[in-house]
């Protein structure tokens, strides 16, 4: 049965997916919510900002050969030639590449780097329902600019409580970038991710982000499992892996509540 998407307000609806700490699910999250919501029939564009080129490995894009880092410091350079196809209908995605491990730099001295990102994507993508943004275990300058261009953070939680605790300097983060760069700002969600239904400390830690965050937190919990381990080596999302699973379940659970929840910011 084909499934209509929901109108999402403001195309494109621009989501960072950011917590400064590693091994968390954030490029997990932006592979398999992507596919869930292309699947709802969404035209989605994913952005990797991360310098270790994780989503990028993980979609394994076919396509021209220029990455991230050349689009952003070249303004003529046309979309045409970043943009890959991905091996999801209705999935695209703008490559990392070796030159973000010294982008930083470059992007500091220019007169525009704290909002180069939205000014790159400002009216070019216009086309797509979603970008979301794949950002590195930092707090730095592309990290910074992912939050300046878009309109929602989804931030993923390891349902451990060490990883919990990290997430104020995040939180600081965004209120400053709604305070002086982007008052439309708003923290789309917290997502509990990686959780061990298991054991009682993810069960705790899970109640304890509830208490701290309330409503914040996805009604969707993505669940631990090996088999999410194995999607980048096959070059899939878990929803074409094994689509019967109960975690791309939740990926498609979680896809219906970024839907509504992006309506209500708009």
């Amino acid at each position: 049965m084909l499934i209509h998407p929901t109108p999402v307000p403001y195309m494109a609806y621009t989501i960072a997916i950011a917590n400064e700490k590693g091994g968390v699910g954030k490029t997990t999250t932006v592979v398999n919510l992507g596919a869930a919501l292309a699947e709802r029939q969404h035209r989605v564009l994913a952005v990797d900002l991360d310098p270790h080129s994780g989503l990028t490995i993980s979609l394994r894009a076919d396509g021209p050969c220029r990455d991230v880092g050349d689009w952003l410091l070249t303004p003529k350079r046309d979309a045409s030639d970043v943009v890959l196809t991905t091996g999801i209908k209705g999935f695209d995605l703008i490559p990392s590449g070796h030159q973000l491990t010294s982008i930083e730099g470059r992007v500091s001295r220019l007169i525009n780097g704290r909002t180069l990102l939205r000014d790159r994507l400002n009216g070019s993508y216009a086309h797509y329902d979603f970008i979301l943004l794949d950002c590195g275990p930092s707090l730095g300058l592309l990290t910074l600019n992912a939050l300046v261009a878009a309109r929602g953070v989804l931030i993923p939680l390891q349902s451990d409580y060490l990883a919990m605790r990290g997430v104020g300097l995040l939180l600081d983060t965004i209120r400053a970038v709604q305070a002086q760069l982007n008052p439309a700002l708003c923290v789309l969600g917290f997502l509990a991710a990686m959780h061990d239904r298991r054991t009682r400390h993810s069960r705790e830690v899970l109640e304890e982000m509830r208490r701290l965050f309330g409503d914040q937190v996805f009604s969707t919990v993505i669940g631990y499992t090996v088999r999410l381990k194995e999607t980048p080596l096959a070059g899939e999302p878990i929803l074409a892996y094994d689509p019967r699973s109960d975690i791309a379940g939740a990926y498609r659970a979680l896809a219906q509540e970024v839907e509504q929840r992006a309506i209500q910011h708009g």
